[in-house]
């Protein structure tokens, strides 16, 4: 069954459980929300400091990370706090954490003719208001904006802050 739309979360709620099938033997994973017709899935990871090795993503689904606290090494680019990236071809990314723990919001998805985002600072990203910053066509309310991280033109589908 397809998953419910999630509102909120208050994830200091969940527990922590490992994230060997990650791929990550001493790691700690919390799931946010799992699709079982597809694999897809969203959680928290914690990576302990010093980590070397591989995220694994199941076969034809892309990873998606938001660097949430610490930093970790992708493909040799230092992505830290606030940083993002999107990879398509994900069934194993291979990560190096620095020397302290890094936790991540992490999501895989089925590949929609999806391209890879190289790793973001999306912190010296700017934050864009009304229409600039719409997700739906419609202005944005007074207070409220966006930062896009990716969109798939094919699909109209964005991951966004």
């Amino acid at each position: 069954m397809s998953r419910p739309h999630t509102c909120f979360i208050q994830s200091q709620s969940l527990q922590w459980h490992g994230a060997a099938a990650w791929g990550v033997p001493d790691g700690f994973l919390k799931t946010l929300s799992v699709d079982d017709s597809n694999d897809e899935c969203t959680a928290i990871l914690r990576l302990s400091a010093n980590f070397a090795g591989s995220i694994v993503s199941p076969a034809g689904l892309a990873l998606e990370l938001l660097v949430l606290e610490g930093a970790l090494q992708v493909d040799g680019v230092l992505t830290t706090q606030h940083g993002y990236l999107f990879r398509i071809d994900a069934v194993a990314v291979p990560v190096l954490c620095r020397a302290e723990t890094t936790v991540l919001v992490m999501r895989n998805r089925p590949r929609q003719g999806d391209i890879d985002v190289a790793p973001a600072d999306t912190f010296a990203m700017r934050w864009l208001t009304g229409v600039d910053g719409s997700v739906t066509g419609k202005p944005l309310g007074n207070g409220l904006a966006t930062k896009t991280l990716r969109f798939n033109a094919a699909t109209g589908e964005r991951s966004f802050l």
